[in-house]
């Protein structure tokens, strides 16, 4: 062994190999207490014994010419997917898994320790021998392992540690984008759950992307991802000769149900998955494309079935001068511009009303924007009779991100929604600056009530935003309850509303009520109108219990 192999050379006078190949000695001389010499990669520190410097140290060949050596670590070059799952595993690992130590075998594996490094920084709580890069972050890094040997004291004085680090693996994380377009381009966006929607009859173009032109070399080929759907079987889903894909509903699907789609990416021999999608899968059926109100009315007012949806698309700028009456299942979606509907100067109806048992309405499952404006298009404040939206006994109204309803003044009941025994679901959107001027109901932004014993009158909002809407001579500025159910959930907000009381939420029942609040700031910011008063008529929320026949009240303001 050359001397250059020592950290401090002057000291080292030789070694000797013991007969049977067992061990060898290396001799030191040294004046100095705990001195510190390497071997190859294995640190050495001479111990004082008694009352001497130990001068020959006997070390086994696990420390020394057995020492473990290291594989590397994938390829030195890897593109990974950004955001969408797509990320290759990084292993450091010994060559062998034991040494012979003394004519005995010893697994070395449980002496080893793992620290891993990205662009020369340690990487906290990484300590395992794979190591999944993050792909929340768009570039190229450095990733290495430090392994760390710590041998067993009880074949040596060695009580110092070996270390060894793999290669570095090249890593570029490179940005991907997820379209979804439909046969007219329109981009579907995905629900606050993360689900997309899917019409029969239409047909989908799936297109998965790598925005990053620079990446060369290991760069992702499109032609080697594909979709597939897995869990069920409603999906046709064929490759054009552009590695697009084409995905639609088959034929004989006939009842709403849900489905997942996944992307896989082939690479060096191995496939992975990128991301799966899931979907909502409706049998619906085209209802045509509208940018005129009267033909709209037509169409919809003539389809009673309330089994299967029918999907009709709008765009443009629409005057409602008439009341459209929702009689069956329909479904109101917007071309990729987006649509708006304003109220027509002297109109002062409901814009849609659900008036049949059973009906629904559902906006914007696409996501794509829709606006029912209460001024005119040329922003001429209308003073309404009623809301935008009026849901009728057993009926049900769907709103999802990206609808808007704004700007009405109505003298009835909810500036902006009536609700009676019927539900509401809110998903997303907004109901903003809508106010009610009457001193018999009040709910600035919607008015819910509850009047038959079997039916339901129930408000679910787990996203979206009831905001700056008003009851100025009654109660509930956002939300006014009469009897039912109201939850509000998740992300949902009710914010800076106004009313004589409850400016957030007035609930009024004599039955059991039944209004939960997630969260305090999913109702919170609001107030009621006389805020010099010493009475507090709850800014956020005002609840009014009648209990027994002499209809005693118990006020709770919050």
């Amino acid at each position: 062994m050359n001397s250059s192999n020592f950290e401090i050379s002057e000291h080292y006078e030789g070694e000797t190999e013991d007969v049977e190949g067992k061990t060898k000695n290396y001799t030191f001389v040294s004046s100095t207490l705990d001195s510190f010499f390497k071997v190859g990669n294995i640190p050495i520190t001479l111990k004082r014994k008694d009352t001497e410097i130990t001068s020959t140290v006997e070390i086994p060949y696990k420390y020394i010419s057995e020492a473990p050596a290291f594989d590397t670590v994938g390829p030195e070059s890897e593109t990974f997917a950004h955001l969408i799952g797509l990320s290759r595993t990084l292993h450091a690992t010994t060559l062998t898994d034991s040494y012979t130590i003394y004519g005995s075998s010893e697994t070395v594996k449980d002496e080893l320790s793992y620290q891993w490094y990205k662009n020369g920084v340690a990487i906290d709580g990484e300590t395992e021998s794979d190591y999944k890069p993050s792909v929340s972050e768009v570039g190229k890094f450095k990733y290495k392992c430090v392994i760390t040997y710590t041998p067993d004291a009880d074949y040596s004085q060695s009580t110092e540690i070996g270390t060894l680090e793999t290669k570095e693996s090249v890593v570029t994380v490179a940005p991907w984008t997820l379209t979804i377009k439909d046969a007219r381009e329109n981009e579907l966006k995905a629900n606050s759950s993360g689900t997309y929607t899917l019409v029969k009859g239409e047909v989908y173009q799936f297109t998965l992307d790598n925005a990053d032109t620079s990446v060369t070399g290991n760069s992702i080929k499109m032609g080697a991802i594909s979709w597939s759907e897995i869990e069920s079987s409603y999906l046709d889903i064929v490759k054009d000769d552009t590695n697009k894909f084409m995905v639609s509903i088959k034929e004989g699907f006939a009842t709403s149900a849900t489905s997942k789609i996944k992307a896989s990416y082939q690479f060096a021999g191995s496939v992975f998955d990128l991301l799966t999608l899931n979907l909502n899968l409706i049998p619906a059926i085209s209802g045509g494309d509208y940018s005129e109100w009267s033909s709209l009315k037509t169409q919809i007012e003539s389809y009673t079935d309330t089994t299967i949806e029918k999907l009709f698309t709008i765009s443009g700028t629409i005057e409602a001068n008439e009341t459209i009456e929702i009689k069956g299942w329909v479904q109101i979606n917007a071309e990729s511009g987006g649509a708006t509907i304003h109220r027509a100067p002297g109109f002062k109806g409901y814009l849609f009303a659900l008036t049949e048992t059973g009906s629904k309405l559902t906006f914007a499952q696409n996501q794509l924007p829709i606006t029912l404006d209460g001024k005119t298009k040329d922003g001429e404040q209308v003073e309404a009779d009623e809301s935008l939206i009026f849901v009728g006994d057993s009926c049900e109204l769907n709103i999802n991100n990206g609808v808007n309803l704004q700007n009405n003044q109505s003298s009835g009941p909810g500036g902006a929604i009536y609700v009676l025994n019927s539900t509401l679901n809110i998903f997303g959107g907004s109901i903003h600056d809508n106010v009610t001027t009457s001193s018999d109901f009040g709910g600035g932004g919607i008015y819910i009530e509850h009047t038959m014993g079997d039916a339901q009158a129930v408000l679910n909002m787990t996203n979206g935003t009831i905001s700056n809407n008003s009851a100025t001579k009654e109660c509930g500025g956002g939300i006014r309850m009469k009897g039912g159910e109201v939850r509000i959930t998740g992300t949902a907000s009710v914010t800076s509303n106004s009313a004589i009381a409850g400016g957030g939420i007035y609930n009024e029942t004599e039955d059991n009520p039944i209004l939960i609040i997630q969260d305090t700031e999913n109702v919170s910011g609001n107030r009621f109108v006389d805020d010099t008063t010493d009475v507090v008529y709850g800014p956020n929320i005002f609840e009014v219990y009648r209990i027994g026949e002499s209809g005693d009240e118990i006020n709770t303001p919050y």
